[in-house]
């Protein structure tokens, strides 16, 4: 579908319709606690999708927690 992506983690190939994040500049969210603000523009996508993803998988967790049939899924 046009326009539309999937948010991806490093072992998917950076393709059409698949956003995943740099390989090489800072990624998970404990990195972006510690240490100073993103330099450049990879850091700071790296950032973002970090914190989207962050909230896709706690949403994950809720659900599951709340639909228990959905912790049966693979």
């Amino acid at each position: 579908m046009e326009g539309k992506y999937y948010l991806v983690d490093a072992g998917y190939p950076n393709q059409l319709g698949y956003l995943s994040p740099y390989k090489g500049p800072r990624y998970h969210v404990p990195d972006w606690r510690r240490g100073p603000t993103p330099s450049g523009e990879q850091e700071l996508f790296n950032q973002l999708h970090s914190s989207i993803r962050n909230v896709v998988e706690r949403s994950f967790g809720a659900w599951k927690m709340r639909w228990r049939i959905l912790l049966k899924m693979p």
